[in-house]
C-alpha cells in the first residue's frame, strides 16, 4: 500500500511539471529548475522533521516561528562575534556543550540515589559514555582557545548555537506535552505565537541581514553549486548498480524470493541506465581546477574545485535521454506481448475479457493524441491569465454596428485541453498498468517499470538538464533524508514511533517507554526545522523578525499528508514527503508560469492538497471495506 501511494504522488509530480512545461516552456529553462530543486529541497527538510512528530500522531505548529527565531539568532550571533577571535568562540561553545552533558549525567547519579536505584549495571553504560563526552568537549574547550584555528570555527560556532538552540526548544515542547501531559496543538500553537513575538522583541523589529561577507563562505551551504544534475545521476546510478548487485547477487539468502530477486534485476537495469547516460559528459576526458580556499586546518588550504569537461560533451547526456524513447516503446511491446499470451492463447478469454484488455490502450492512445493535438494547436505561445476580463471576448462586426460577437477566449480552452487530455492519459496508464500487468507475473510487472523509467529519460530530455546545477541544499537533504529513513525503517526505535502513532496504550503496556519516544520525535522535528532556518536564513540573506517562515509549518504538515502521512499517526513514508514537498513547489510556482495572477497561487495549493486528501480519505475507506468484505466471506 505504501508503496502503491508513492508512486501515487510521483505521478501526480509528474503530472503537474508536463502540464506546466506545455503551458509554458519557461518552467523547463535552468534557473527555474534550479530554483525548484533547491526551495523544494529545503522544504522537504522541514517536512522530513513534520513527518517524525505526525508518525507518533503528534502536530508541531511551530516550525515556520522557530524558524524566524533561529534566523535572526544566527544573523545576531555573527554580527556580535565579528569582536571575538574565532578560539574564543569555538572554545566557549564546546565548553557550553561539555558542561551540559556532565550536568545531565549528575542529575541521572542523584535521581538513581535518591530512588535507591543501583548505580553499577550494563543501563548505565550510555550514561558513562555521556559523561565521558562531557569530560572530553570540556577538555577540548581549553585546547581550542590555546589554538589558532581560522574563521570558519566562527561560522560554524554560529551554526551550531542555532541547531543546539533548536533542539532545546524541541525538548521543552516534548517535556511539556508529556510530563503535564498537555495537548501537542496547544503547546506548538502557544509556541508559535511566543517564538514570533520574541524574534521581534530581540530584534526591536529591525530587519537583519548578512550583508556580503559571507558570499563566498557560510552562504554556500544554500547558494553553492557543486555541481549538475548529471552528475547527481551518476551518483545515482552507480548507488543503484551497487544496490541491484546486492539484491541480485544474495544467492544463499534463505528469505529472498524471485520477486524480490527480479525486483533487484530491475533496480541494477534502471543504475546501469542512469551510470551510462551521465557518464557520457565525461567520456572526453576531464580536467580539475583549484578554487578559492574554504579553511587553513594546521597549515592544510582546503580549497574548492571544478570539473571542467570539454564543450562537446556537455549536452550528450540530453541527447542520449532522447533515445530512450526506443527501449520504451521495445518494453511496452514486450509487455503487450506478454501479457496477450498469458491472458488468450494460454487462457482462452472471452470476447468480453479481450475488449477489456484493448480499453486502456486505446483510451491511452486517444489521450495522448489529444495531448499532441493540443501542444501543436499552443505553439510558442505564452500563455497568460493575468487579466481575468480576457477570457471573454467581444467585437463588433464592421458590416453591422448591431452585430456583437462573444465568446469564450482559446487561451482558456488550451489550458483546459491539456489539463483534461493529461488526466485522461495518466488515469489510462494506470488503468492499462493494472489489467496487463495482473497475469503477466515478475516479468510483467518487470517491464512495466522500465517502461516508466525510460519514458521519465525521455521526458528529462526535453529539459535543459544538462545546464542545471544542483544547489548544496539538495545534498543536505540527501543525507537527512537518508539517514531519517534508516532510523524509521530499520532500527528497532524508529518502530516505536509508528507503534506510538497506531496505538499509544498498547505501546506503553507493551513496555516501551513513550515519554521518552515523543521527546525524541518533538527533539527531531525542531531540529530539522533549525536546519531549515540556517538554510533559508542563508539563501534569502535577510530575516525580517515579523514574517520570516510564516505559514512554513503548513508547508510542511501539507508536504507530509500529501507524501502519504496520517494526520492519525502509525503512517508515514520519507521518500513520499520528499515527493509531496517537491509537488508543494511546482504547485507555488506553476500560476506564476501559466500567467494565472499571484493572489490565486494559495487557493492553488489549498485546493489541490483537498482534493489529494479527499482522494486518500476515499482510497482508505474503500480499502477497509474492502477488507471487512474479504474478512465476512471468509467466515462464511
Amino acid at each position: 500500500m505504501k508503496s502503491n501511494k508513492i508512486i501515487g504522488i510521483l505521478l501526480l509530480l509528474i503530472y503537474v511539471c508536463v502540464a506546466t512545461a506545455l503551458l509554458n516552456d519557461a518552467f523547463i529553462k535552468p534557473y527555474n529548475l534550479q530554483n525548484l530543486l533547491r526551495s523544494s529541497s529545503m522544504f522537504a527538510i522541514i517536512g522530513i522533521g513534520a513527518v517524525m512528530v505526525i508518525v507518533t500522531g503528534g502536530i508541531d505548529l511551530s516550525t515556520g516561528s522557530l524558524i524566524g527565531l533561529i534566523g535572526c539568532t544566527m544573523t545576531m550571533t555573527l554580527r556580535s562575534f565579528k569582536e571575538h577571535p574565532p578560539a574564543e568562540n569555538g572554545g566557549w561553545f564546546i565548553g557550553l556543550i561539555g558542561l551540559e552533558f556532565l550536568i545531565l549525567v549528575m542529575g541521572w547519579l542523584i535521581w538513581e540515589l535518591i530512588s535507591g536505584r543501583q548505580i553499577s549495571g550494563r543501563k548505565h553504560t550510555g550514561k558513562i559514555g555521556v559523561g565521558l563526552a562531557g569530560l572530553l568537549l570540556v577538555a577540548a574547550s581549553f585546547a581550542v582557545q590555546q589554538s589558532d584555528p581560522g574563521a570558519w570555527v566562527t561560522m560554524a560556532v554560529a551554526v551550531g548555537i542555532s541547531l543546539w538552540l533548536s533542539a532545546h526548544l524541541g525538548l521543552l515542547h516534548g517535556l511539556l506535552i508529556t510530563k503535564l501531559k498537555l495537548q501537542p496543538f496547544v503547546v506548538t500553537l502557544c509556541a508559535l505565537m511566543a517564538y514570533r513575538g520574541l524574534s521581534r522583541y530581540l530584534t526591536g523589529d529591525k530587519t537583519q541581514g548578512l550583508g556580503t561577507e559571507y558570499n563566498d563562505s557560510l552562504r554556500l551551504l544554500a547558494i553553492g553549486k557543486p555541481c549538475t544534475a548529471t552528475a547527481v545521476m551518476l551518483f545515482l546510478g552507480i548507488l543503484l548498480i551497487g544496490l541491484g548487485l546486492w539484491k541480485t547477487l544474495r544467492i544463499r539468502s534463505t528469505h529472498i524470493n524471485q520477486t524480490q530477486r527480479a525486483n533487484g534485476l530491475i533496480v541494477l537495469i534502471i543504475g546501469l541506465g542512469l551510470a551510462f547516460v551521465s557518464s557520457s559528459r565525461y567520456w572526453n576526458g576531464w580536467e580539475f581546477q583549484n578554487g578559492e580556499t574554504i579553511a587553513t586546518i594546521a597549515g592544510l588550504q582546503l580549497n574548492f574545485f571544478t570539473v571542467e569537461v570539454p564543450q562537446a560533451a556537455v549536452a550528450r547526456p540530453a541527447k542520449l535521454m532522447s533515445y530512450a524513447i526506443w527501449p520504451m516503446l521495445a518494453c511496452f511491446t514486450a509487455l503487450a506481448i506478454s501479457s496477450a499470451r498469458s491472458d488468450w492463447w494460454k487462457k482462452g478469454r472471452s470476447g468480453r475479457e479481450i475488449f477489456q484488455w484493448f480499453a486502456p490502450a486505446v483510451v491511452v492512445g486517444i489521450s495522448l493524441m489529444a495531448l499532441l493535438s493540443v501542444k501543436q494547436w499552443i505553439g510558442g505561445e505564452t500563455i497568460s491569465l493575468t487579466d481575468m476580463s480576457s477570457a471573454f471576448q467581444s467585437n463588433a462586426t464592421t458590416d453591422s454596428n448591431d452585430q456583437f460577437q462573444f465568446g469564450i477566449n482559446v487561451i482558456l480552452l488550451k489550458m483546459f485541453g491539456v489539463f483534461l487530455s493529461m488526466v485522461t492519459l495518466f488515469g489510462g496508464i494506470l488503468w492499462l498498468g493494472k489489467t496487463w500487468t495482473q497475469n503477466a507475473g515478475n516479468l510483467g510487472r518487470g517491464l512495466w517499470f522500465l517502461s516508466g523509467f525510460f519514458a521519465v529519460l525521455w521526458l528529462l530530455s526535453n529539459t535543459a538538464i544538462d545546464e542545471t546545477p544542483v544547489q548544496t541544499p539538495f545534498f543536505i537533504l540527501l543525507v537527512i533524508g537518508a539517514l531519517s529513513a534508516l532510523f524509521l525503517n530499520t532500527t528497532v526505535y524508529g518502530r516505536y514511533f509508528f507503534a506510538l502513532g497506531n496505538n499509544e496504550e498498547a505501546t506503553r503496556y507493551s513496555g516501551i517507554n513513550t515519554d521518552i519516544v515523543t521527546i525524541t520525535a518533538y527533539v527531531l522535528c525542531a531540529f530539522c526545522g533549525g536546519i531549515g532556518a540556517v538554510l533559508f536564513t542563508l539563501d534569502s540573506n535577510n530575516v525580517e523578525p515579523s514574517g520570516h517562515g510564516s505559514f512554513y509549518e503548513l508547508y510542511a504538515i501539507a508536504a507530509a499528508v500529501l507524501g502519504g502521512c496520517s494526520l492519525r499517526g502509525g503512517e508515514g513514508s520519507i521518500l513520499g514527503v520528499i515527493i509531496g514537498a517537491s509537488i508543494m513547489r511546482v504547485l507555488y510556482n506553476a500560476p506564476d508560469m501559466i500567467g494565472i495572477a499571484s493572489q490565486l497561487e494559495m487557493f492553488t495549493i489549498g485546493f489541490v492538497l483537498l482534493i489529494g486528501i479527499i482522494v486518500d480519505e476515499t482510497a482508505r475507506r474503500l480499502a477497509a471495506s474492502r477488507d471487512r468484505k474479504v474478512v465476512l466471506d471468509s467466515a462464511d
